[in-house]
């Protein structure tokens, strides 16, 4: 390729490693999303009362569905059921979401589904009260593969 071919990037972390899976493209294009994030931010420090627990995650979320809400609490690394939309798989008090991998405003990890199963999902915090999750793809069964939570206030 001759050099007026190549393509030209602003800088080193723009160029991906070949042979990345959609799945760690993801993950890759999440975390240079934080660390963006954390550089922008590094300048401001929160005041005590904008912190939200000890993550920007943790607290009760709901899934705005009038026919079939759910709801979670979420605390450290883990997710509790505080309203179910799958009785015959999970009841309140059940842990339903189990956070792997924590970054600033996102974490990929395990969410139980309607199905009673288990799937990995990928989830960024786009505002202080809305959490976007992504189920990873390839995984069997029916599910929806984007939906979003919203903090309760």
């Amino acid at each position: 390729m001759s050099s007026a071919n190549r393509p030209v990037f602003s800088s080193a972390e723009e160029v991906e490693p070949p042979g990345l899976t959609w799945g760690a493209r993801l993950l890759t294009t999440i975390a240079k999303i934080a660390t963006k994030t954390r550089h922008a931010d590094a300048k401001v420090k929160p005041s005590a009362s904008t912190v939200v627990g000890t993550t920007a995650f943790e607290g009760e979320w709901h899934w705005p569905n009038e026919s079939r809400p759910f709801a979670i609490r979420i605390v450290n690394r883990e997710g509790v059921a505080t309203l179910t939309n799958a009785s015959e798989f999970y009841a309140v008090g059940d842990t339903i979401l189990c956070i792997d991998r924590m970054e600033e405003k996102a974490f990929s990890g395990r969410l139980m589904y309607t199905d009673g199963k288990f799937r990995q999902i990928t989830a960024v915090l786009t505002a202080v009260d809305r959490l976007e999750f992504t189920a990873l793809p390839g995984q069997e069964g029916r599910y929806d593969p984007q939906f979003v939570l919203v903090r309760n206030r």
